[in-house]
């Protein structure tokens, strides 16, 4: 059973509680040192909580009303989760990658399998649809426990509930950059005159991670069964789109993310990007009916049991079996 997602006003309300420093009553003065009472100075503004810190903690008060709404839930892992009796890792991977491409076509949001990577699945979705998609994945595991995993280029940032998606994207992105993360023109990553306000990364979130995770007793599907969804970057020639986070077999840009083509997944089609329907160089589409090694044939243990093989094949004694493999 799922709930209605409560407001976002509603989602932040905790986090804003917390967030906040309780004013001080009158008996209690007014919160400064004696020497900033003697020259007037006030205390110091608080630190706000780091981006991560504040998904955090909206994440566990929303799940913590979840847990009370929905039937057929625990905790475990640190997640909410569907308990099991019996489930391959494999059957949720292709569950996830159902209820994603579900939600996208819901909403005529167009996408393609990526085929890389086993055994994860991979959406790509073209440049200027991610909010879009955030909006569709949001709506769609609203009030259910659903994960949602924001990845940028080679790390997770965090990991939210899926119905938060598209305020936790704009509050990850919505703080300055880190030195090292800073583009390239000053050592210390500090902004050129030329530049106005803190460095922002445009587009930080290059994906999203959905699952939703299962407990078969302590064993927990969580991350490592969900279904990718890539935000694809805009090419610098206009032309095609260059993938955001890991390399396809043919490269990092592909000229067209145009899916009329079609793969099959766990006995279900779904469209398979256009440039990438196509036999792979590491995969093999014929039958292999014989194996070739490389054996030491001074070995005198070897020889004998060769010996005795071609004796039995030939109708011979083993004594009688030529070593050049010829039958006399």
């Amino acid at each position: 059973m799922s709930v209605r997602p409560a407001s976002l006003a509603a989602a932040m309300r905790p986090l804003a509680t917390l967030a906040r420093r309780r004013r001080p009553s009158e008996s209690e003065g007014s919160g400064r040192t004696p020497a900033q009472e003697q020259d007037g100075r006030e205390p110091p503004a608080e630190e706000p909580l780091p981006p991560i810190e504040r998904l955090a903690l909206t994440r566990s008060a929303r799940e913590a009303e979840l847990i009370t709404s929905l039937t057929g839930v625990t905790r475990c892992g640190g997640l909410l989760a569907e308990p099991h009796h019996r489930l391959l890792p494999g059957q949720r991977r292709d569950d996830n990658l159902a209820e994603v491409a579900d939600a996208l076509r819901a909403v005529g949001i167009a996408h393609g399998i990526v085929p890389d990577r086993p055994p994860r699945h991979r959406l790509a979705i073209a440049p200027g649809d991610r909010a879009a998609v955030l909006e569709a994945l949001s709506s769609a595991f609203a009030g259910q426990a659903v994960y949602a995993d924001l990845l940028e280029h080679g790390r997770t940032l965090g990991t939210v509930l899926a119905e938060q998606l598209p305020a936790a994207v704009v509050l990850m992105e919505d703080v300055p950059s880190a030195p090292d993360e800073a583009p390239d023109g000053t050592p210390d990553g500090t902004p050129d005159e030329a530049q106005a306000g803190p460095i922002r990364p445009a587009d930080r979130v290059k994906g999203v991670r959905i699952y939703r995770p299962a407990a078969i007793g302590t064993l927990l599907y969580g991350s490592d069964t969900g279904c990718d969804v890539e935000f694809w970057d805009a090419s610098d020639s206009s032309q095609g789109a260059v993938a955001s986070i890991d390399e396809t077999p043919l490269g990092w840009w592909v000229p067209s993310l145009k899916a009329t083509a079609t793969t099959t997944i766990a006995g279900r089609p779904y469209p398979l990007i256009d440039v990438l329907a196509t036999d792979l160089p590491d995969q093999v589409t014929f039958p292999i009916d014989a194996v070739i090694t490389w054996v030491d044939d001074s070995d005198p243990a070897w020889q004998e049991r060769r010996a005795a093989a071609r004796a039995r094949l030939t109708g011979t004694t083993a004594s009688d079996a030529p070593e050049n493999g010829t039958a006399a």
